[in-house]
């Protein structure tokens, strides 16, 4: 409605200069604004009983406010249709903003349940290999303790008197991890060193020349992912 108020001003402006327009004497002024003769049967309506300027003057400004009646209903009606209009828009946008948040947020709460999933199953899987480490011969390497059986002080590793050969082969996948043989050509004493996809292993052979190996983790490798590094004879004490 306030789009319209300077069309209403100037609307009620044109039709108070209409109202105030006059004839001569004997004339009355139709609604097209023309001064007619009011001796003529015709323009009675026009014009009255008196047939005079004044007699008119009633019917006219009858006919004035009649019509500026309409303007200010027709104008009043534009208005409150665009309003409304308006309204509808502004209503309209706040759903549209409405639902694109609430879409954004079920994204986001999409999203962080996906990461907590995923740390979940990070730290279950860090917790299968740490509880796998007590079997691995990785451990033992850390661990700086070399124990692959009871008599495994009469092979003494930390003193080398030969080197030898030795190979690796893969027996197989399992779901925590992968088995491998590792075999010397020293029959009783001898630490074999290598690489599993660039990562250090360390298998001691004591009283024996081949052992089968576990390792966790594991599942994705080959037998091209094996590498010996070297292959030591451990001195006997």
């Amino acid at each position: 409605m306030k789009h319209l108020l300077p069309l209403l001003a100037l609307l009620l402006g044109a039709s108070g200069a209409f109202a105030a327009g006059t004839c001569p004497p004997g004339y009355g002024m139709n609604w097209q604004g023309q001064c007619l003769d009011c001796s003529k049967t015709s323009n009675a309506l026009v014009c009255g009983d008196a047939g005079g300027g004044s007699a008119a003057s009633a019917p006219q400004s009858d006919i004035d406010m009649q019509r500026t009646e309409q303007v200010i209903n027709a104008v009043t009606a534009i208005g409150e249709m665009l309003d409304n209009q308006e309204a509808a828009n502004r209503a309209a946008e706040e759903q549209a903003e409405q639902q694109r948040q609430a879409a954004l947020e079920a994204q986001r709460q999409a999203e962080a349940a996906q990461r907590a999933a995923s740390n979940s199953q990070i730290q279950d899987l860090e917790s299968s290999m740490a509880a796998m480490e007590g079997n691995d011969w990785r451990s033992r390497a850390e661990g700086g303790k070399d124990k692959p059986a009871k008599r495994a002080l009469d092979c003494n590793c930390r003193r080398v008197v030969d080197s030898c050969t030795a190979s690796i082969q893969l027996v197989a996948k399992q779901k925590t991890g992968v088995d491998y043989r590792v075999t010397s050509s020293e029959p009783s004493c001898s630490k074999v060193s290598y690489y599993i996809d660039n990562t250090p292993y360390i298998t001691v052979l004591n009283n024996r020349n081949a052992a089968l190996e576990h390792s966790a983790g594991l599942g994705s490798i080959t037998a091209k992912s094996f590498e010996v590094e070297r292959c030591d004879v451990c001195a006997r004490e």
